[in-house]
């Protein structure tokens, strides 16, 4: 997992130079290997705060994760009923401040944070609320409480295990200290790990209805 999760390239460096010695010319091939990934460059849903991911492993992961949400994703208002998260905030653009915020906070020397604990803190936030009306293609009417514990499920079910044993837990406690709700019997996680307390943190900021950074719809 290390391994995986700790290249930071859009190549194997290994593998450029298995065939360097294979075919004696490690330039060529690695140019070659760059311009196909140029080509096949994502630029769907978060393109921009993918890249905010700066290792491949986990960038490539959560783009996957980000090919299955539910349809109903990118049109839904963070909100159900109003009370929470900037006015007219779809959940699509309040998950986009998620990422951008944390990849801001992750940057903090205070934090001591790892290249990897900063990808995972992002990926997180991305993903976090994939499955706040439920995990079917039609949204449910209101915010299910349990949509933390949801999205962990989600991301378990499409990501590979490597990756979903880390995302899956600071998904599952992103809603802090609110872990029961009197329309359910659930009850969540409360975070406990620095990089859950991390990726809570920036999620309640960025759902604050006095916070408002300039991003466009796209």
């Amino acid at each position: 997992l290390r391994d995986k999760i700790a290249n930071r390239d859009t190549y194997s460096f290994e593998e450029t130079k298995t065939r360097k010695k294979q075919k004696g010319d490690g330039t060529k091939v690695m140019n070659n290997r760059l311009d196909l990934y140029k080509k096949q460059q994502y630029t769907g849903p978060f393109a921009e705060e993918l890249e905010l991911i700066q290792g491949r492993y986990i960038r490539e992961q959560t783009r996957l994760a980000i090919e299955h949400f539910p349809k109903y994703f990118y049109d839904v208002m963070s909100s159900s009923t109003g009370k929470y998260h900037a006015e007219g905030e779809t959940l699509y653009l309040h998950t986009r401040r998620d990422a951008i915020l944390g990849a801001d906070i992750v940057t903090l020397k205070m934090l001591e944070l790892s290249p990897v604990e900063k990808d995972l803190v992002i990926a997180a936030l991305i993903l976090h609320d994939c499955c706040k009306y439920g995990m079917n293609d039609t949204p449910s009417e209101y915010v299910l409480h349990q949509h933390p514990i949801l999205a962990s499920q989600f991301v378990w079910s499409v990501c590979e295990p490597e990756f979903a044993e880390k995302i899956a837990p600071l998904v599952a406690a992103h809603s802090g200290q609110w872990t029961s709700s009197k329309y359910s019997q659930i009850e969540l996680p409360e975070p406990k790990t620095k990089l859950e307390k991390i990726v809570h943190l920036v999620d309640y900021i960025a759902s604050r209805r006095y916070v408002e950074n300039k991003i466009e719809e796209k």
